[in-house]
Order: structure tokens, then sequence, then C-alpha cells
């Protein structure tokens, strides 16, 4: 994605793009002038000049000088990241784990390589257009916690696909939030090593027969949060047609089955924006990230 907003900010033409606007304000003038005349239909909207990409405020660093760069030198322990709605449409939602990365590394640079970086996953959510897009900006986050944490550790996401409204994209319980991310900072900073860091995270999974089993991390005590059976589950074989799965604790792991698939090769869950059948939780009650198994 970098790559791709690179290219845009070196190819872009300040007089071919005041050109195209000057030809299409001579055809807008004349429709509108039309429209006046005969009020029929919508008015034609006037158009914009296209400005160059790096004045966008898409464009990644595009605020860096405005509200990062006048606080860099001053002492911090580490950092705190609750964003990603936005970019949670259309192909961009799949390059957010690198966006995410990129901006990790960039503060390390300026504040110290053992900088700690504790992120908010964001949270489930019906109103929104692109479901695809959301769950893929989740399960970015999801997977950069993993790679990130093989490199360089002190790297955490908390989980609250829980406690997320579903016509809300600013929930208001932001206590749960602070005690998640919370627990990430007394385990990795202050040395509370016996503190559950997170609610299961996916990672591995193996074919048994006609089921998946999948194990976890963070995983102790894993229970369905309101007692009921185990929600959230899909399987699919190579066709990818995805079937709700029943879903068994097996100590550690889960074992997933679908009698109409008898050849399963894949496995996901809570595979929503609102996963509102979600309950798969460990001992803390701490709640499992959305994931699939590729």
């Amino acid at each position: 994605m970098l790559a791709q907003k690179a290219k845009s900010v070196q190819g872009y033409d300040p007089a071919k793009a005041k050109a195209n606007y000057e030809k299409a304000l001579v055809s807008w003038k004349a429709a509108d002038a039309k429209w006046e005349k005969e009020k029929k239909g919508k008015r034609p909207r006037r158009p914009k000049f296209q400005q160059h990409p790096a004045l966008s405020p898409n464009m990644p660093s595009a605020i860096y000088n405005g509200m990062i760069a006048p606080i860099v030198g001053y002492s911090s322990r580490g950092a705190i990241w609750y964003q990603g709605e936005s970019n949670a449409r259309g192909e961009g939602s799949n390059a957010y784990g690198e966006l995410l990365e990129c901006l990790i590394q960039d503060w390390r640079k300026r504040w110290g390589s053992n900088l700690s970086f504790y992120y908010v996953q964001i949270a489930n959510f019906e109103k929104w257009s692109d479901k695809q897009g959301w769950v893929n900006v989740q399960d970015e986050m999801r997977r950069l916690l993993d790679d990130s944490n093989s490199k360089t550790g002190h790297i955490g996401m908390a989980t609250i696909n829980d406690i997320g409204h579903p016509t809300n994209i600013h929930p208001g319980n932001k206590k749960d939030v602070g005690q998640r991310l919370a627990r990430w900072a007394f385990n990795q900073d202050y040395g509370m090593k016996d503190v559950v860091v997170s609610g299961p995270l996916y990672k591995s999974y193996a074919v048994k027969g006609s089921a998946i089993e999948i194990t976890f991390e963070h995983a102790t005590g894993l229970k369905s949060r309101d007692a009921k059976p185990l929600g959230s589950f899909e399987i699919a074989g190579a066709d990818n047609q995805w079937k709700p799965a029943e879903a068994k604790i097996a100590g550690s792991k889960i074992v997933v089955s679908n009698k109409q698939v008898s050849n399963p090769t894949q496995a996901r869950y809570a595979w929503k924006s609102n996963p509102t059948d979600a309950n798969l939780v460990n001992g803390e009650g701490l709640p499992t990230s959305c994931f699939i198994t590729k």
C-alpha cells in the first residue's frame, strides 16, 4: 500500500490536473445552466480539483508534523493506540497491518527500540457498509500482534469484540478497554508475569479426519461466556463454502466440525463485523479474537 501511495505522489502532474479541472468546469457550467432552465432531475455537481495526493488527509503521515513531531524528545515508556475504523473499506483494509507496523517502527526510531506499543482491536460494529473490510482490519491487527511479538516483543492487543455497540462506532465502555490494555503493561513493563494479557489468540490448526482441531495461546480455562454452546465458528472445504460449525472444548483446544463438510480444510471464528454469537473466552473471561486458519 505504501508503494502505491508513493507512486501516486510521484505520478501527480499539476499542469494536467489543472487542465482536466478547467475542462470539467466548462462542461459543468453548461450542464448547470441547462438545469437552471429546465429544473429536471438532480442538479449537476461542480467538479472538484484533483489536489496533490500528499495533501490528502488519508495519506500516511499526513498529520505527523502537527500531532507527533512536537512531542518527539519527551520521554515515554510506551504508547497506546485505538484507531483503524476509517481504514475498514475496500482493498486498503488488507493493508492495515503494514501501516501500523511502519508506524510502530517509526516511533521506536524516535523514542527508542524498547518503546512498548499496545493497541485496541476495533470493536464489534453492525452499522458499517463494508462488513468484510471491518473484519479484515480486525484480523490484520491480530496478525500484526503475532508477527511483531515473534520479532520484537512489547506489543500487545486488547480484543473488544464483546463490548462494542452495534450502531455506535465509538462505544461508551472505555473502562474495560483500559483494563485490558493495562494487562499488557502490567505483564510486559512492570514484571507482573502472573497477569493474563489477553483472551485466546489463534495459534495453529490441524485437520483431524472430518474435523479441525484449533490450538490457541492464552487458552487456560476455555469456556463459553454465557454457558451456551460455542458460537461463531465456521468450517469449509476447498470449495470455500462456509458452514456453521459445532465447536467443542478439548483442554486448551477447540475441535470444530459440520456433517456437511466431510473434508474440511479451513475454519474461522467471529468472522463478522458484529459477531453476537461469539462467546469463547478463557478463564479470565477475556474474549477470543476473530481469526481464519490460513
